[in-house]
């Protein structure tokens, strides 16, 4: 799934590489759909 550049700005802040955890700033009106599906994502991975 990809988004328009306009609609969504990420930051890539630390990525752990022991836990292969990745922390990331994100902005703009799909942010909180796409924090939501990085959880849900992680959370299968655990």
């Amino acid at each position: 799934q990809v988004l328009p550049a306009d609609r969504l700005t990420a930051r890539i802040l630390a990525i752990d590489e022991q836990s292969r955890r990745v922390t990331l700033s994100a902005g703009g009106p799909t942010s909180q759909t796409l924090l939501a599906a990085i959880s849900a994502a992680d959370e299968e991975l655990a």
